[in-house]
């Protein structure tokens, strides 16, 4: 459901009902937005404020921005609505701003509504705990505007930060010229710590030709999945530009584990995750040959690659869960979303 409403401003924090499981456009911009800001959150309540004013901020660029909390337990949601209500007292209606509060949570699939319900083609995530530089969709335009490159994805380079603020990693300051450049299977395969969904951008209409991820899919997978249909389309980049600060806490998704590590192999958790997106790749790569996409030399490179780290995968998989069983563990192989 999507529903526009004129609001009195004070009256939007006072009246958040509204917002339960429904797309509401809070300001509309007075020209079609270029590109959808997508921010899903959750429980990230003492970083919400700095990541949404970064998002809110953007310049040379006019962007939808759709904020949907996934069934918080804590006030990142109120903390948004205040921090939007006081941004439109102050400011131009440069931006189309949308939100929702989700009473269910929805985990990965979280992220197919936002797709779901962007307006605009290219799209990227703003994640509730990370800081976007206030050129990032003005550069992303730029990227995507490279008609020989045809880019289908790009990557924004991160740079780390602590849960203070302060820079733990990469630097600060843009470089003097942009450039692209092309991501290697090597690196999708290989578990790039760049190629994550916090700093994804991507074409709606190209990915399009491949069906919706399901929860197959383990989570940590999903972007690689991705990463891997943009590489078989032949557009996938990174940028080298900084427009990303990666705020690192206890709470990351990249911090958790299946399982406590003091008392289970380490390795069973990642074998799993590498096996169920590997198994996708699969998937997507013998779909690709049917529809004419991918032929001769290549596929032939593709396929050896990809059978070799499925095996690899299963193999680590089996050896982890041989042990678990010699402790003493039931292994049980259930369906998680």
């Amino acid at each position: 459901m999507l529903f526009t409403v004129n609001f009195l401003l004070g009256y939007m924090s006072k009246d958040s009902a509204r917002f339960r499981d429904c797309f509401v456009t809070v300001q509309d911009c007075e020209k079609p937005p270029q590109i959808s800001i997508l921010m899903p959150i959750y429980n990230c309540e003492r970083f919400i404020r700095e990541a949404l004013l970064s998002v809110l901020a953007q310049q040379n660029a006019t962007v939808e921005i759709i904020i949907s909390d996934d069934a918080s337990v804590d006030q990142s949601f109120i903390i948004a609505l205040e921090t939007v209500e006081l941004w439109l007292k102050t400011h131009r209606k440069t931006h189309r701003i949308i939100l929702r509060r989700g009473t269910q949570r929805l985990r990965r699939d979280h992220l197919h509504l936002l797709v779901d319900h962007a307006s605009c083609d290219i799209v990227c995530q703003a994640h509730g705990d990370d800081v976007s530089h206030q050129l990032r969709a003005a550069y992303l335009l730029q990227c995507f505007s490279i008609l020989d490159l045809k880019p289908t994805m790009v990557f924004v380079k991160p740079s780390l930060i602590g849960e203070d603020g302060r820079l733990l990693q990469g630097v600060g300051e843009l470089p003097e010229h942009m450039e692209l450049f092309p991501v290697s299977l090597e690196m999708i395969f290989r578990e790039n710590n760049a190629l994550i969904g916090a700093t994804m951008a991507w074409k709606k209409s190209a990915l399009s030709y491949f069906s919706q991820l399901s929860s197959k899919s383990v989570a940590f997978g999903h972007d690689r999945v991705m990463t891997f249909r943009a590489y078989l389309l032949g557009g996938c980049f990174v940028i080298n530009a900084p427009l990303i600060r990666r705020r690192m806490h206890q709470s990351n998704w990249s911090k958790h584990t299946f399982f406590d590590p003091k008392e289970v192999p380490a390795n069973f958790g990642g074998s799993l995750v590498r096996l169920s997106f590997f198994t996708a790749m699969k998937e997507d790569l013998e779909k690709s040959v049917k529809n004419g996409l991918i032929d001769g030399e290549r596929l032939e490179l593709l396929s050896e690659s990809l059978e070799n780290c499925l095996n690899l995968s299963a193999k680590e998989l089996l050896n982890s869960s041989s042990t678990l069983t010699k402790a003493g563990y039931t292994v049980h192989w259930v369906k998680d979303n």
